[in-house]
């Protein structure tokens, strides 16, 4: 896993690839918003960017935590009166010293270093990744909104023609007032309705543009239908042999655990301490008959394995590695649950769409059989209403349907690592060479 996984190389943008070659003009343009939208979150999101500073001051806090330490120069003079004259057997020292790695400290410090440039690197992947998901979904809630408004304005559209058509008919004497007064009723509830999710189509829209700003793209008509054409459930043999640990999540989970372990093995090398060594250079002035000289001296001080802050350090150290471990592996149990979850949610959306879309391509059909049947008087106006009110239902759960289809996919794609169940702006991994 290491070396595969090691070194991000940067983010590019999917080009649409073979499995969307064959697919319609509109159904390209659907994936095709989708990801400059997916792009734009790369470059306009806030919370991103300062995810990825956050990445940089760890990096570059683990890079200082190897080092021994700064060098140091001190300056002494001796011989000072109270007056701090100088006598004549004045001493002037200057020593220079600096704490070094020994050869074991400087291997940790190198796996340190190793582990959490991988880990950062895995970071940013997931993070990047993470962003482009949300971006996604956030995008398939506007479009299912978007959708599930256009259903209820045509729906209102309907009901207003009939409105109209019913008060043409009490002018002539043919129905009651009440008859009028019911459809009026049904016009302004459902007008409510389509007010209430308008304001809903803006919120989903704000929410977006946090993420993406001016960069956003937005859905047409069709394109939660569109985007189920090139995108893709893997089957159930593919998913009880998948494995989690290709994906940006584990893998970012994995990495840490392993830039943790290493931080542990240097944090324990160095419990006690490092050496110093100093350089000292001293001046011995003339006294009488004594002349004066310059003598050089070497020393260096070794930390001793003894105290108790060392060991508990090196106990800190050993629980925080274990922890990792253990942290390891319940993200891996919690990610195949929601890959498992993920699935049967694709699942049952398929089922769902298999039952819904075979009966809505009668529906126009069937609508302007109603809407001729209620022009001639052949049906009530409850009859009518009743009827429109179940077709629009239909189209309702399939654009539900629709909905959480992709979004399953989506999930699916993050969790496995794998662009070709849904279309997404990824990152590029590099093996080691």
């Amino acid at each position: 896993m290491k070396g595969n996984l090691r070194n991000i190389v940067g983010y590019v943008v999917m080009a649409l690839g073979p499995c969307w070659a064959t697919a319609a003009d509109d159904q390209a343009t659907a994936a095709e918003r989708l990801l400059a939208t997916q792009a734009a979150a790369l470059t306009g999101s806030a919370e991103l960017r300062s995810r990825l500073e956050d990445l940089r001051v760890e990096e570059a806090l683990a890079r200082a935590s190897g080092a021994p330490g700064s060098p140091f120069l001190e300056l002494q003079t001796e011989g000072r009166s109270s007056s701090l004259d100088r006598r004549p057997n004045a001493q002037d020292t200057v020593r220079v010293g600096a704490p070094f790695n020994l050869p074991g400290q400087t291997g940790s410090v190198r796996r340190h270093t190793e582990a959490t440039a991988g880990r950062v690197s895995a970071r940013r992947w997931a993070e990047e990744l993470v962003a482009v998901a949300e971006a996604s979904r956030r995008w398939l809630d506007l479009a299912s909104v978007a959708e599930r408004s256009a259903v209820l304005r045509e729906r209102v559209a309907r009901l207003e023609e009939a409105l109209a058509l019913q008060e043409a008919k009490f002018q002539l004497g043919e129905v009651a007032g009440t008859e009028v007064r019911q459809v009026d009723l049904e016009h302004v509830r459902e007008s409510s309705r389509l007010a209430s999710l308008d304001a809903e189509l803006q919120a989903r829209t704000q929410r977006l543009w946090e993420l993406c700003r001016d960069g956003c793209e937005g859905s047409a008509a069709g394109d939660l239908a569109a985007l189920i054409l090139v995108t893709q459930t893997p089957g159930a043999e593919k998913i009880a042999n998948a494995s989690v640990e290709s994906g940006p999540i584990f893998v970012s989970a994995y990495l840490d655990a392993e830039a943790i372990r290493a931080r542990s093995d240097l944090e324990t090398s160095t419990a006690w301490g490092r050496p110093v060594i100093i350089a000292e250079w001293e001046h011995f002035p003339s006294f009488g008959e004594l002349q004066g000289y310059n003598a050089w001296g070497l020393s260096l001080a070794v930390p001793l394995p003894l105290g108790r802050e060392g060991r508990q350090r090196k106990v800190a150290a050993g629980a925080e590695a274990a922890a990792a471990v253990a942290r390891t592996e319940a993200t891996r149990v919690e990610l195949e649950s929601r890959m498992r979850a993920a699935y049967a949610a694709a699942v049952q959306a398929q089922s769902r769409l298999r039952v819904l879309e075979p009966v809505i391509d009668e529906l126009p059909e069937t609508e302007h059989s109603l809407r001729e049947q209620f022009r001639l008087g052949s049906i009530s106006y409850l009859v009518y209403i009743d009827g429109l009110s179940r077709l629009d239902d239909v189209r309702m759960e399939c654009v539900g349907a629709r909905a959480e289809l992709l979004m399953a996919r989506l999930e699916l794609a993050v969790l496995l690592g794998d662009t070709g169940l849904f279309p997404l702006a990824v990152l590029t991994v590099e093996e080691d060479s």
